[in-house]
């Protein structure tokens, strides 16, 4: 079991790392420069968190069947 969450949590960042090179990627081609650090940091906590809905919202059922008992 252990495995299989450390392979998740890798595909995770390299989905995050991904995300956050295609925001790097367009702030440059927009703005003619490398983005902020305040920029990054600002789109990696909201990646993090739209991630982190998702999983919520993947997952909703179990929650509510767990609330219902």
């Amino acid at each position: 079991m252990a495995a299989d969450e450390s392979a998740s949590e890798g595909s995770r960042s390299n989905l995050l790392e991904r995300l956050l090179e295609d925001v790097r990627e367009q702030y440059v081609e927009e703005h003619g420069e490398e983005p902020p650090e305040k920029v990054m940091r600002d789109a990696r906590r909201d990646l993090l968190r739209s991630l982190a809905k998702k999983g919520r919202d993947e997952r909703r059922d179990v929650y509510d069947a767990l609330a219902d008992e």
